[in-house]
């Protein structure tokens, strides 16, 4: 068991409209500055942003390829984000339809199994279960 520390998480959201502030949760976020951690965890499949929006959740091919940019991108600025001011900038700079929110303090412990636990809470268990066969259809539009 390692020794608590301050952490940081933030909920990943699918928001059409921004001046309408309504959003989907598509994943999390965690970042721990005295572990140099940040990693993000999104939603496979487009599902809630779907059963959240319906008709008018917009072009699926472009919901999925915005969350692989933002994939990439937290990957490459995970060695460059050194603190939670940093991580604010970040998340300021994003242009598109993905928001990130306001980071959120908590202690932090094991954080994959935290990031996990953040998942499956916020996001997870609102996305019901579909046969493989279709969240790989879906992933791959």
């Amino acid at each position: 068991m390692n020794t608590p520390t301050t952490g940081y998480y933030c909920l990943i959201q699918y928001c059409p409209d921004r001046m309408r502030l309504e959003a989907a949760n598509i994943g999390v976020l965690l970042f721990c500055p005295a572990r140099n951690y940040l990693q993000a965890r999104i939603a496979p499949t487009n599902r809630r942003i779907n059963q959240f929006f319906g008709a008018e959740a917009g072009d699926v091919k472009q919901i999925s390829a915005m969350k692989k940019i933002l994939e990439h991108r937290l990957k490459a600025e995970s060695q460059v984000i050194r603190d939670v001011e940093g991580l604010q900038r970040f998340a300021e700079l994003l242009a598109n339809e993905i928001v990130i929110t306001e980071p959120r303090t908590m202690l932090v412990e094991e954080p994959e199994v935290e990031l996990s636990q953040l998942y499956e809470q916020l996001v997870g268990r609102f996305i019901k279960k579909e046969p493989a066969e279709r969240q790989i259809a879906e992933t791959a539009h």
